[in-house]
């Protein structure tokens, strides 16, 4: 198993836990480092899965409309 595919699967098990536990609903990887991941870790799991590079502008552009992200805090920080 090269280090994709263990990367993979940890992120696979992990999302996987806080859908069960979290009952979250999707998920925004957090780093440019998973780049083409979303994809297959998406179909894998029962959420959806977002590559935060290619959402990026979107946020910006969010911005520039006055929206803002929600002030709850999320239960894992």
């Amino acid at each position: 198993m090269n280090n994709i595919e263990k990367i993979t699967s940890l992120l696979i098990k992990e999302i996987e836990k806080a859908v069960k536990e979290l009952e979250i609903d999707a998920v925004v990887l957090g780093c440019s480092g998973f780049i083409g991941l979303a994809n297959t870790v998406s179909v894998a799991v029962s959420v959806p899965v977002v590559d935060p590079t290619l959402v990026i502008p979107k946020v910006a552009e969010s911005f520039k409309l006055g929206l803002k992200h929600r002030k709850i805090k999320s239960p894992l920080v």
